[in-house]
């Protein structure tokens, strides 16, 4: 969340610098997923202003839009011939998108089907990210993991969870990664829970001919404190 002015939740409030974006260009990043629990904290104009900022930098963003239509919207890239859809969702706070009111796109399972339906009709790959799990809890819920197992039946290719603030648990399903928990990357905390500063980060490698997973690995690292 980028933006300039007052918080009216009662709860933590998340704000950056619009400058940080240009951080997230110098590391690589082509896509950023806005959905999560605190991109309506300083409200539609602070999420308007987000999307500015990103749009100005140069960098895609999905999962995050002006009204429900918008923020469910994917984002395909297309690179060496191939094309590869990115989705993003959260579970349902006060954040979420409405017809009528900016948001995240929730997570909500019949949308979410459609979503991942008609990206895989368009892209070799399709890849969904889900702000959601139990903070401070390394393993998923029994609910989020048949979710994440029902996306890679409807034609998901991975499936990345986050928001417990702890890195945990991931598994392989129908051959396809399927993440839990990542952990915290860039997450600043005056009196540090334990493992607050720890996560990992996610590879996967593909044969871009028969769209066929050939490597995964995960790395680890802490935050600097």
């Amino acid at each position: 969340m980028f933006y300039r002015y007052w918080c009216r939740k009662k709860s933590s409030c998340l704000k950056a610098h619009p400058d940080c974006a240009n951080s997230i260009i110098d590391a690589g990043f082509d896509v950023v997923g806005l959905a999560n629990n605190h991109i309506l904290d300083f409200s539609e104009q602070g999420l308007k202003e987000t999307l500015q900022v990103f749009k100005q930098a140069g960098i895609l963003t999905c999962g995050a839009g002006s009204n429900l239509f918008e923020a469910q919207k994917p984002i395909l890239i297309e690179k060496q011939g191939i094309k590869v859809a990115y989705i993003a969702i959260a579970e349902k706070e006060f954040s979420i998108a409405r017809f009528d009111r900016a948001g995240a796109a929730p997570l909500e399972t019949m949308d979410n089907t459609v979503q991942i339906e008609n990206a895989s009709s368009i892209a070799d790959l399709v890849f969904v990210t889900v702000h959601g799990g139990n903070e401070y809890y390394s393993f998923p819920r029994l609910g989020l993991r048949k979710i994440c197992r029902y996306f890679i039946d409807r034609g998901a290719d991975g499936v990345i969870c986050h928001h417990p603030h702890v890195a945990g648990a991931y598994e392989f399903y129908q051959d396809k990664p399927i993440v839990y928990i990542l952990g915290n990357l860039i997450f600043d905390h005056t009196k540090s829970p334990p493992c607050w500063n720890e996560g990992y980060a996610l590879r996967v490698d593909y044969d871009i001919e028969k769209m066929h997973l050939m490597s995964y690995e995960n790395i680890p690292y802490t935050q600097s404190v």
